[in-house]
């Protein structure tokens, strides 16, 4: 905790690097603003997202995309980069083919109406999707969309009976794969 009032930026920096680092000495650096230990937080695999709103309000879009390009995320720091990412962290996170769990309902039907299909896509992938949200995702214009339903494993086999007959071959092949894995 004391080095994150050390006089030497380099030394604070190290500080919020480090896997180690306590939330004690989180709250600390992020009372002193710097652009390199924002990033160094965000980067920091150990140091929950939600942790860093104060940096959120100085360089919010800049460290959500900066987070979400840690090789791993936790369940509640995708949520947390689901709920408050904007367009370029939520395709980040469609790319990588993250599947989100513990998202609030809002955010996955704001998610599932989205004007990009690899965001609906993401959306797709969720955990806890609503009846109304499978059947909304189940008919998106998207193949890209219905084959991430078809692959969610809680999709419910009423969704799965309909993208077996969809008119893209790889949505009905995998929604059929799906449903006889389902029934065995």
């Amino acid at each position: 905790v004391q080095l994150a009032g050390d006089a030497e930026a380099s030394v604070r920096l190290a500080l919020a690097s480090n896997p180690s680092v306590s939330a004690e000495a989180v709250s600390r650096l992020l009372a002193e603003p710097s652009e390199e230990t924002d990033l160094a937080l965000a980067g920091n695999e150990r140091v929950p997202l939600a942790s860093l709103s104060p940096a959120l309000s100085r360089r919010g879009a800049t460290l959500l995309r900066h987070a979400s390009l840690r090789p791993a995320l936790d369940d509640e720091d995708r949520a947390f980069l689901a709920e408050h990412g904007d367009d370029g962290v939520l395709y980040q996170l469609s790319c990588r083919g993250v599947s989100l769990r513990g998202c609030p309902s809002e955010t996955l039907a704001r998610l599932s109406r989205h004007g990009l299909p690899s965001v609906r896509t993401l959306a797709a992938r969720a955990s806890g999707l609503t009846i109304a949200l499978m059947a909304e995702l189940s008919r998106d214009a998207s193949p890209q969309v219905r084959l991430a339903l078809a692959e969610n494993a809680e999709t419910l086999p009423s969704f799965l009976e309909a993208l077996a007959e969809d008119d893209d071959a790889a949505v009905a092949g995998r929604a059929r794969h799906a449903l006889s894995k389902a029934r065995a």
